[in-house]
């Protein structure tokens, strides 16, 4: 689906952006969140999670590994639209039609890609991850440019073998940033090809600079509202 959505027109992307915001409505419980650099390098961000003196000790909670734990450490600060705890907040008078449409009795979960045909999977790296090359394509204006710390056998989006959105999630648990890739296929030498990257700062509260795509074509990350659902 996002594939096509890259293909469309800008109010359409703002209708799927409007999607991933009544999402996010529906499903955050102080869960996860949005963050970005203004193109570039990501700033430093905030000051979440509970590092105490030195934050960046909070990303260290979670393990490395594909579909590692987090050991509790929530992505991006407590001013984060996606750490809002909304269990109190008035309900809008349309929600029942809202979740009707959207959800239905469908039965929404998160899913990282324990199934490698569906889902969107994620690695968590340490800082001895080398950085690697990351060749841009079809969004380059509108990404983030490595080196990026993606190993060469993360894994990929519906599999190695897939052609469909093919995400790569990377997060890395000592400097505390996530890497999102769409369209992503590795190379021989170790780089990377992806049509957009998108580098979140953990800590931070950051967004995209206003128009700019991300890997899930609406300018949010990928990582926080799937592990919220």
């Amino acid at each position: 689906m996002l594939s096509d959505l890259r293909r469309v027109s800008k109010p359409s992307q703002l209708f799927y952006t409007l999607f991933c915001t009544i999402t996010l409505v529906l499903s955050l419980t102080a869960c996860s969140g949005v963050s970005q650099s203004s193109g570039g390098n990501s700033g430093t961000g905030g000051t979440g999670g509970t590092g105490g003196s030195n934050p960046n000790l909070a990303c260290s909670f979670m393990s490395t590994g594909q579909g590692a734990s987090l050991g509790g450490f929530v992505p991006f600060n407590s001013s984060s639209a996606w750490n809002t705890d909304i269990s109190t907040a008035p309900v809008d008078p349309n929600s029942a039609t809202i979740i009707s449409n959207f959800v239905g009795s469908v039965n929404v979960h998160p899913d990282f890609g324990t199934d490698p045909s569906y889902g969107i999977p994620y690695v968590v790296v340490n800082g001895g991850q080398s950085l690697v090359n990351v060749n841009l394509n079809a969004y380059g204006s509108e990404s983030d440019p490595g080196p990026m710390p993606v190993p060469a056998n993360a894994p990929v989006e519906g599999g190695s073998s897939s052609s469909g959105d093919r995400h790569v999630l990377v997060l890395d648990n000592q400097n505390c940033f996530l890497y999102e890739l769409y369209n992503s296929s590795p190379n021989s030498d170790g780089s990377w090809n992806a049509d957009s990257t998108a580098v979140w700062d953990l800590l931070g509260n950051e967004q995209r600079p206003y128009t700019w795509t991300s890997a899930d074509a609406a300018g949010l990350p990928i990582f926080p509202w799937a592990g919220s659902l």
